[in-house]
């Protein structure tokens, strides 16, 4: 027999609230700590670079839902552990378990001699006759504890009364069960129906579609790479009411100071003045002469961000010389190098680098595809790209035939079992980009153009997180002898295929890096489509059965000649002329 309740007590429900929100609060809290702490004890870098660093990881995280749902979980953790503490009814759960040992008070070896004594003894302390000359509610208590000791008697005496305790815990056998719901019982009164209804339609009528609104709102108002709709709005009526190929550089920054992101970062809206002031914190940051103020590391940062969403956007107008100018903005402000430095950009990125600073050869350039000796009509392509990365300061070593082989050698190995476009994971994940000027981590990145003459781009660029670095580690014998410089082979599949029809494509290749100048590979190059080789037709075949007819017919001619062959011994000869 069972009886489901709810929480009457109000005893279970803190506790299941507790376990509720914890289950997903503490994964939570861990993972904003670790936001919020995420290189805290970095000593790199300025300490007006640290500062922003920490204000804008603040600022993120306030920004965040997470962040608000942790405050308010833990709000909810400490008002159920203080509603626990403060709980006068709280008893031990054992305390309600029916033990005879403990009624009789007696030790669990007890023998029924002892048992028999001590039941006497209580018996006649506590018989209803003996109790006189007492208040009536004190006589039913002590009447209870004298029927608990003749049950507790019974249980370790009587063997019906005892198989009863030792089946179901009590001498009287099975004893209703009551199931409890974790919900306070109030909830459920005649009184708080009315209130209980009202919080479901608050919650799931109002609250709920009011927060997929908002998410949803939120979503629409960002593109996917983080550029608010306007700004991106923008910067696509920039491209289109102008030619790209002639868009300079100072325009490029003005459309981006202006735009509704810088807007919204510094808590300003931009006009002709306040553009101006944020060219001038934006040129005091280049040249490297400005006071590292708050605002000035914004805009910087800022400005880098909305450079990088300006490319993707044009990339979509296919304008190859738009794409690599604006890498060259997004360089100057990572490395903080002004119009004027720009002809000694590679000096000025090297301070703070140890000289670790990197240059890219090129060996060479070549389309491919996976199995194919040519690259045969509307097939899938990809580009294979071997260069050597050296240290700046570090002549071009002469490789030997050896290492090319071995080089091409574990390509091929590798394209054997595996598509030759997952070769570049394979490859060491590069660091982060070395730019002591600008206060945040930037990750190092090329990407890999590939367009024709028009300078029109054929494919999207594609981006290239993984090179092997390990070169920069040689000393300078072991670079100038070149036996253990590594070449480093990069894949660039095509989207698109080749040419239904064998022809000639030349096409142009610049492997551009997001953070450093003087890293570019460049390279002209020519897909060259051919023809397949044609199976046998039909009519070549009865050609080539009457060419194996005239070779079976000459096998036999020279078998027949054979025959005319003098092929007798000496000692037969002698015989012959003796009988003649």
């Amino acid at each position: 027999m069972s009886d489901e309740t709810y929480d009457e007590t109000n005893e279970v429900w803190p506790y299941f609230l507790l376990t509720v929100v914890g289950v997903t609060l503490v994964p939570t809290t861990f993972s904003v700590l670790r936001t919020l702490l995420k290189g805290s004890d970095s000593a790199s870098g300025r300490k007006e670079h640290q500062q922003f660093r920490a204000r804008q990881r603040t600022r993120t995280l306030l920004a965040s839902s997470l962040a608000w749902y942790v405050f308010a979980g833990w709000a909810v953790v400490a008002m159920c552990i203080a509603y626990i503490m403060r709980t006068e009814h709280v008893e031990d759960a054992g305390a309600n378990l029916w033990d005879p040992y403990v009624i009789l008070n007696i030790a669990r070896d007890a023998s029924a001699k002892e048992i028999r004594a001590t039941y006497r003894k209580l018996s006649l302390q506590y018989h209803p006759d003996k109790l006189r000359d007492i208040a009536e509610e004190e006589k039913e208590k002590l009447y209870d504890v004298y029927v608990n000791i003749a049950k507790a008697y019974q249980a370790l005496t009587d063997d019906v009364t005892k198989e009863n305790y030792d089946l179901y815990g009590h001498p009287d056998g099975p004893q209703p069960v009551s199931h409890g719901i974790a919900l306070p019982s109030f909830l459920f009164s005649s009184s708080a129906s009315y209130g209980v209804l009202g919080l479901y339609v608050l919650v799931f009528g109002l609250g709920v579609p009011y927060l997929v609104s908002k998410w949803w709102s939120k979503t629409l108002a960002r593109t996917r790479k983080g550029l608010l709709q306007e700004t991106a709005a923008q910067f696509v009526e920039l491209f289109v009411k102008e030619q790209p190929h002639f868009i300079t550089t100072s325009r490029i920054l003005e459309e981006v100071l202006k735009s509704a992101d810088i807007d919204a970062a510094i808590g300003k809206k931009s006009n002709s003045e306040e553009v101006k002031r944020r060219v001038e914190l934006l040129n005091s940051y280049l040249d490297r002469s400005g006071t590292n103020s708050v605002e000035e590391l914004l805009i910087a940062t800022e400005t880098a961000r909305l450079i990088i969403g300006m490319h993707d956007i044009a990339v979509e107008f296919k304008n190859a010389v738009l794409c690599q100018r604006l890498l060259t903005v997004h360089r100057q402000i990572l490395q903080a190098v002004s119009f004027a430095q720009i002809g000694t950009s590679v000096e000025h990125q090297q301070s703070g680098s140890n000289g670790k600073y990197m240059k890219l050869h090129l060996l060479s350039a070549v389309f491919e595809v996976s199995g194919e000796k040519i690259v045969t009509p509307n097939s899938k392509v990809f580009l294979r790209v071997q260069f050597l990365v050296l240290p700046i300061s570090a002549e071009v070593p002469e490789l030997s035939d050896k290492q090319k082989e071995e080089a091409a050698l574990e390509f091929d190995e590798f394209c054997s079992h595996k598509a030759a476009a997952t070769w570049n994971e394979t490859q060491p994940l590069l660091p982060s980009a070395v730019a002591p000027q600008y206060p945040l981590e930037v990750p190092t990145r090329w990407y890999a153009y590939l367009f024709g003459p028009d300078n029109k781009l054929v494919e999207k660029p594609y981006e290239v997180s993984r090179i092997d670095l390990s070169n920069l580690s040689l000393s300078e014998q072991e670079l100038k002898d070149g036996s253990n410089v590594k070449i480093s082979t990069l894949v660039m599949p095509l989207t698109n295929p080749t040419p239904m029809e064998p022809v000639e494509v030349p096409l142009k290749f610049k492997l551009s890096s997001t953070c450093y100048f003087g890293c570019d590979l460049h390279a002209e190059t020519v897909m060259r489509v051919s023809a397949a080789a044609a199976p046998p037709s039909k009519e070549s075949v009865p050609q080539l059965e009457q060419d194996f007819e005239s070779e079976d017919e000459s096998s036999e001619e020279e078998e027949e000649g054979l025959s005319d062959v003098d092929t007798s011994t000496e000692e037969e000869d002698n015989n012959q002329d003796e009988d003649e």
